[in-house]
């Protein structure tokens, strides 16, 4: 058990934090004592206010009906018990109904409506670019910090943040950061995101609930509440400034579960296009929110390793004994279920990231959690980490596609890198691999401080010519092999191929055109075609 395990709420804190410190963890990150987490079940008439509201406006049926095809590691009754740690979520019947459908639209996204547990393009997410991150969130030699969980929670440091919040103690999700997705973290750890407020960005739940008030700076940045500034929130520094289709495709998942949570959402500013980041100089950005060793422990607008939302962090900074006043044991509210296997993954770069060399010169510049081609080698990249690249390498087959981020089949690329590897030959076309969908590299893809990348579609494999002397069985040829009759039928009946000479010849409405390929223009003749698919 850990003796400190997040700021409970209604207890007076022992440290020396201001009213408005106070207010704030109130209304946004504090935590229902864990021996109430543990009772919380559907239907229950002890359950806490706020759940109650999520089960008036979202009950079980519609939990099942909104996410058919949802892994089974993610339960309601978790979700219920999630949403319970964090009584300011939904503590408005009123608004529930839009936290709710802001949620579903970043999870749609994220995990392709609960689908995926794990991020498919698994990188390191590993950052420690700054001494005091290293310090207190060190990245555990062969843990990975990927997308994990509904929210897709990405990078060593909200890992350890979340470890903290949660446990008291950052290293219990670095060295194990798996239980994010196979235990009822996979939502605590949406819920923990969505309430915290990081500045200079202000929590998703004061977006929406009108506790973030913009000031001048922020008007002038076009940020305004709305989905778009929880967009912003989240993905900013990939999805925002410009048109992005990841950002276009939360904003329309989110106009799907506002009209099925029957939330009102006109006028509201869906997309961050206009968006210029959150910055310190916003209204979120002045809060002195961080308790800095530097400054003998003052509260700083700067980021340090210690929180005054989280009890127990002012000691931390000074080293004293911790202060905290929850003694309740670490959640672990009911079992879960075996969480169903994570699809394989499509071919997907090699996690296998070394510093950039120095010669990378404005790599990360304009987009320090983004994306960069290598400037000598085709199959290699680079991915951007609070403004440090790392370099990986494609699999084999494959080459970096700058235009979708991804990596991608050689014949799609058109390699301009001063000297490229030879890639080895394109694969044929079954099996095809399974699209990623577009939730979150993060999926797949940022600072939240880092945004979770979303994964990119895998383009489907085009063939290659075939030149091989021996290419399938061709029709109508006799086998010099020990086969049956039945197999030797069976093979002109189902799988046998036309010679690679007249396949390449075909063109529609040729004369020589096989029998079968006169039959389809019979039935759909190339205006239907386009009809079907414009």
């Amino acid at each position: 058990a850990y003796s400190c395990s997040g700021t409970v709420c209604g207890i007076q804190s022992s440290e020396p934090i201001t009213s408005k410190i106070q207010s704030l963890r109130e209304s946004t990150s504090c935590t229902l004592e864990n021996s109430l987490v543990e009772a919380i079940r559907p239907g229950s008439s002890s359950n806490p206010r706020n759940v109650k509201n999520v089960e008036t406006v979202f009950p079980r049926s519609k939990f099942h009906k909104l996410f058919p095809k949802k892994n089974a590691a993610y339960t309601y009754i978790i979700f219920l018990k999630a949403v319970g740690k964090y009584p300011a979520i939904c503590s408005s019947l009123k608004l529930c109904p839009k936290i709710l459908a802001n949620m579903f639209g970043h999870i749609q996204q994220e995990t392709a409506g609960l689908f995926y547990l794990e991020e498919i393009n698994k990188s390191p997410y590993c950052a420690k670019n700054q001494p005091w991150l290293r310090s207190a969130y060190p990245c555990v030699p062969g843990k990975m910090y990927y997308g994990r969980g509904a929210k897709q929670l990405s990078w060593n440091y909200n890992y350890g943040a979340f470890s903290r919040a949660m446990f008291g103690d950052a290293m219990v999700l670095l060295k194990e950061p798996e239980l994010v997705a196979t235990t009822w973290l996979n939502f605590a750890a949406t819920m923990w995101f969505f309430v915290t407020p990081q500045p200079p960005k202000p929590s998703m739940l004061q977006v929406l609930d009108g506790s973030w008030v913009p000031n001048a700076h922020d008007t002038t940045s076009n940020l305004e509440p709305g989905f778009g500034a929880t967009t912003m929130i989240i993905n900013g520094a990939i999805e925002c400034g410009g048109f992005n289709q990841q950002a276009q495709n939360r904003a329309n998942y989110y106009t799907d579960y506002a009209q099925k949570m029957g939330v009102d959402i006109s006028g509201e500013k869906l997309l961050c296009n206009d968006m210029q980041q959150f910055s310190e100089s916003g209204s979120a950005g002045l809060l002195a929110l961080y308790w800095a060793p530097e400054s003998n422990c003052q509260l700083v607008t700067w980021q340090t390793a210690y929180n005054a939302l989280l009890e127990g962090d002012y000691n931390k900074c000074k080293g004293l004994p911790s202060s905290c006043n929850s003694t309740a044991p670490s959640p672990s509210p009911g079992p879960v279920p075996s969480p169903s296997p994570v699809p394989t993954p499509s071919p997907v770069p090699s996690p296998a990231p070394a510093p950039a060399p120095s010669s990378s010169g404005e790599l990360c510049v304009s987009e320090p959690n983004g994306f960069y081609p290598h400037e000598t080698d085709c199959q290699k990249y680079y991915q951007c980490g609070h403004g440090t690249p790392y370099e990986y390498s494609c699999a084999n087959g494959l080459l970096w596609n700058d235009a979708i981020k991804n990596c991608d089949w050689a014949a799609n690329v058109e390699c301009t890198s001063g000297s490229s590897p030879s890639p080895s030959p394109v694969p044929s076309p079954a099996p095809m691999p399974t699209p990623v969908p577009v939730p979150s590299p993060a999926p797949a893809p940022a600072p939240t401080p880092a945004p979770v990348p979303s994964p990119v579609p895998v383009p489907s494999p085009i063939p290659s010519p075939v030149s091989s002397s021996c290419s399938g069985t061709i029709c109508g040829e006799s086998s010099s092999e020990p086969i049956t009759s039945d197999i030797q039928s069976l093979r002109d009946s189902t799988s046998c191929t036309l010679a690679n000479s007249q396949v390449e010849t075909i063109r529609p409405g040729s004369a020589s055109n096989p029998k079968n390929v006169k039959n389809v223009e019979a039935v759909f003749p190339e205006s239907k075609f386009n009809a079907f698919s414009p």
